[in-house]
């Protein structure tokens, strides 16, 4: 009586469907066992479905965060460059007023 209580659930028919008196016993428990099957192969395939959106969330939450770093890194390294430029001209720029400084002491104030 279960199976067939099963069946007309499952397809929306009346216990009393003339299709439904052709089935056995047999056939009745085959079909319930194959849509159990079905049943569950299908939530494992909707629950990989759902792991795989959540895998590429991740994932592009990683290659976001790695990106930034990336970027981070390379205005750290653009800025170390600059500062070292700087550091560089102010050096050039002492050596060049401390040879004029040198230069104006060699005039000769006799004249």
């Amino acid at each position: 009586m279960f199976l067939s209580g099963w069946w007309s659930a499952k397809y929306s028919r009346p216990l009393n469907n003339p299709l439904l008196q052709q089935y056995s016993l047999e056939e009745l428990l085959y079909e319930y066992f194959l849509h159990l099957e079905k049943d569950i192969v299908a939530e494992e395939n909707q629950k990989e479905a759902e792991d795989k959106v959540e895998t590429d969330k991740i994932d592009a939450g990683e290659a976001w965060a790695d990106q930034m770093e990336a970027e981070f890194e390379e205005e750290m390294a653009r800025e170390a460059e600059e500062r070292e430029k700087e550091e560089w001209m102010k050096k050039q720029l002492e050596a060049e007023e401390s040879q004029e400084f040198k230069e104006d002491l060699s005039i000769n104030f006799e004249e």
